[in-house]
């Protein structure tokens, strides 16, 4: 699994007022930093320190596996 392949994960955002949920790449959430709600039209503020901690958070952990499955990969041709 590559970076681009970890980009491309979906992750649902949760509406904080209707508790709708659409559903966003990493990348589209890291590239951007408001939403809009479908369902009540509240705006979400991806840019919320708390957000971006995640994000940041979910990005190590993203490359953690990256780094795993090469490995594994690399343990199977020994």
């Amino acid at each position: 699994m590559d970076a681009h392949q970890l980009d491309q994960l979906t992750i649902p955002i949760p509406c904080p007022d209707c508790g709708g949920k659409i559903d966003r790449s990493f990348e589209w959430i890291k590239d951007n930093k408001k939403h809009w709600c479908p369902t009540c039209h509240v705006n979400i503020d991806l840019d919320a320190e708390g957000t971006r901690r995640a994000v940041a958070g979910i990005e190590h952990s993203l490359k953690e596996v990256q780094r795993a499955v090469l490995e594994f990969q690399l343990s199977i041709k020994d």
